[in-house]
């Protein structure tokens, strides 16, 4: 018992200590995760990817892998032409545009695409006029043009303004969830590379071009095909990627290239495979991992059905809010405290939300459960930790007696209490295998089972387990077991990317 305890408070970063010793093998990650449009509010589809994308960047980064997060950004596509529409046509709206905030710019933009959207979807004029607009920026992007008259430097400073604006609204709310990314790029970045990648496939004859004027590679021995380019030349997202990964591998020789997107993409997939084993990069085509994730139910932009991350956010923190003014134990000192904890534990809430599923689950997001104090939730978690962290403080004058070589270990537990201190020794035990296992599943549902049980088992023992006038060999004893126990919730919580809450 003593040695499993006293190798977990002894040990710095356990995770790391615990999963660099397991995986002998360390190997080079690229990982492209989060990546959501710009000119768009953050939604709950947005968010899966890039929470499985950090859990996978932060186990990776612990088992000493070497790992590169890459936030790639949608700010290339016809949808700019439309988006385009209401600026051109009316001044005014960039003077609207730039008196908000980058938040309420976000949702002044995502209402103006869906109303033009739906316009263009009329009015097949004003649909080939947005057609028309987002040609012209591209051939000039790609260098097919390159006069740039007045009209491509408007429409340019326009792309511009909102393209800084959405990163800063999305840099402002990835410090929110605590995500951090090593490099971000676009889709805009790779016009010019998509346009050679097309143009060589065609002169090497690996295209065919369908009566609708398509330019497509095909599968072999089969009737399916993957499309590279518009009709009117246009490049398309999956020349793009081709583009990207290219571009990644020159900057990057990595062992592995993965994409956290979610399950309905496979296909995209298998055709950049496709056009890279044509391109004669079938090494390249083969470190391509796809870990999938099911979608979150009836989301949709364009017809204004979505969940914005934001609203979800400012629900979050007022339940959490509401739950800590309630809560008889809870004691903060102000406003302030009661604020910033409110939006911790609001964070942790979505993020445990999201954790507890496997990654292929589909779901419908809900704050129902999340702040009672009984279910396995991030409360629950939080609340532990808080406990523990008061128990421990409160108890303190023990901790120098653990380093006294006099010292003897000894719980003497009560027999009553003596099922519940085992079976919280052997959940301790369990945590090389737990960590070991989500490393190679890539599942975060494993370390939130793991939590729960852990914290489950912690309730009457912290409850029946007294530390103070036990004597000292005793009281250190129960403190190493409750500290032992503090580190691992911490650890684990940081693991996740969650703060854990000292205080609350």
């Amino acid at each position: 018992m003593y040695k499993i305890l006293d190798k977990v408070i002894k040990t710095p970063n356990i995770i790391s200590n615990v999963l660099s010793k397991e995986i002998v093998k360390k190997s080079k990650y690229v990982i492209d995760y989060s990546s959501p449009n710009i000119a768009k509010m953050f939604h709950i589809g947005n968010l899966r990817s890039t929470l499985l994308g950090d859990f996978i960047k932060n186990i990776y980064s612990s088992a000493g892998h070497t790992v590169i997060g890459i936030n790639y950004l949608g700010d290339w596509g016809t949808q700019f032409g439309i988006l385009l529409l209401p600026f051109l046509e009316n001044p005014e709206i960039m003077k609207e545009f730039n008196s908000y905030n980058d938040m309420d710019k976000m949702r002044y933009i995502t209402s103006l695409y869906i109303d033009y959207n739906k316009k263009c979807e009329e009015d097949i004029e004003m649909k080939n006029k947005a057609k028309e607009i987002f040609k012209n920026l591209e051939t000039f992007y790609g260098g097919k043009n390159t006069a740039c008259d007045d009209d491509i430097k408007h429409q340019l400073e326009i792309m511009n303004s909102i393209r800084l604006s959405s990163i800063n609204y999305l840099k402002n709310f990835y410090i929110k969830f605590n995500i951090t990314f090593d490099m971000w790029s676009g889709e805009s970045d790779t016009i010019k590379d998509a346009f050679k990648i097309v143009d060589k496939l065609i002169e090497d004859k690996k295209t065919e071009t369908t009566k609708d004027g398509l330019t497509i590679l095909r599968y072999s021995n089969s009737n399916q095909f993957a499309a590279i380019a518009k009709s009117d030349g246009c490049s398309l997202y999956l020349s793009r990627d081709i583009a990207a990964i290219l571009n990644r591998d020159e900057l990057y020789q990595a062992d592995n290239y993965i994409y956290v997107v979610d399950r309905s993409q496979k296909s995209h997939f298998e055709a950049i495979k496709l056009a890279l084993e044509k391109l004669g990069r079938k090494d390249l085509s083969d470190k391509i991992l796809h870990i999938p994730f099911g979608r979150v139910k009836g989301l949709s932009t364009r017809h204004g059905k979505t969940t914005f991350v934001d609203d979800i956010i400012s629900k979050g923190e007022s339940l959490s809010e509401e739950y800590i003014r309630s809560s008889p134990t809870i004691k903060l000192d102000n406003d302030y405290e009661i604020k910033d904890i409110s939006e911790r534990l609001a964070i942790s809430t979505i993020k445990i939300n999201e954790y507890q599923r496997k990654k292929t689950s589909e779901y419908e997001f809900s704050f129902i459960d999340a702040f009672k104090i009984k279910r396995k939730n991030s409360l629950m978690f939080q609340s532990k930790y808080s406990r523990l962290c008061s128990l421990i403080k409160n108890n303190e004058e023990y901790l120098h007696i653990l380093n006294d070589a006099s010292f003897k270990f000894n719980l003497d537990t009560p027999n009553e209490y003596k099922n519940d201190v085992e079976k919280l020794i052997y959940q301790i035990g369990k945590l090389n295998q737990v960590l070991l296992e989500a490393h190679n599943t890539l599942e975060p549902s494993i370390v939130v089972v793991y939590l729960s049980e852990l914290c489950t088992i912690l309730g009457p023992v912290i409850r029946n387990i007294r530390i103070s006038q036990q004597g000292n060999d005793i009281g250190a004893s129960r403190l190493l077991l409750f500290l032992s126990s503090k580190y691992i919730i911490e650890s684990l919580l940081t693991l996740l990317g969650i703060k854990p809450i000292e205080k609350m």
